[in-house]
């Protein structure tokens, strides 16, 4: 099992915090050996190669919480990546990809997990065998619907990560119905 640790200060109008964020991080396999955390820029903020008691302690001033992903890579097979989502905020995130796909503990990991696993059910629910009949547009309409749903009844943060990964998938007449976040 491998730990990251990352200990962040947080910074904005009021004066900084200190927080911390613990991410406790099982490896999907021995295949795995690195894994990486990136912001929502695709920045490289620490790595670490898996093992027992391994830990990565990061004292930044970046202004938590925030999301970015965790990405495990196989030296052995560069396209071989397994990459989620996760939200930096303090207190103790759990990532187990041998139990489930996501990122448990915390209020924001377990919202983001929520929008993923209603959206699993949405691709559930439209596969060709549950139904043969179904056309694309139809089908892209209740994607489109579904987006526009999640986002509007997501927090800023979330609701703003969930528009940049999945609003190309809204259709232009449906654009309108996004509400403002603050």
């Amino acid at each position: 099992m491998l730990v990251v640790l990352l200990s962040m200060v947080s910074c904005g109008r009021k004066a900084p915090v200190q927080s911390t964020c613990v991410m406790t991080v099982a490896s999907p396999g021995e295949e795995f050996s690195r894994a990486v955390l990136y912001d929502a820029d695709n920045q490289a903020l620490d790595s670490v190669c898996p093992g027992e008691g391994a830990t990565i302690v990061r004292n930044d001033t970046t202004a938590m919480p925030y999301l970015g992903f965790l990405r495990f890579y196989n030296p052995a097979e560069p396209a071989d990546v397994i990459e989620i989502p996760v939200a930096v905020e303090g207190g103790e995130v759990t990532v187990d990809l041998n139990r489930r796909l996501g990122a448990v503990g915390t209020p924001l990991n377990d919202k983001l997990y929520e929008f993923l696993a209603e959206r699993n059910r949405l691709n559930k629910l439209y596969t060709p065998s549950n139904n043969p009949g179904l056309t694309l547009e139809e089908m892209e309409s209740a994607y489109s619907i579904f987006y526009v749903e999640q986002i509007n009844k997501a927090d800023k943060l979330i609701g703003d990560f969930l528009e940049k990964s999945y609003g190309v998938h809204i259709q232009p007449g449906d654009r309108a119905k996004l509400r403002a976040r603050e």
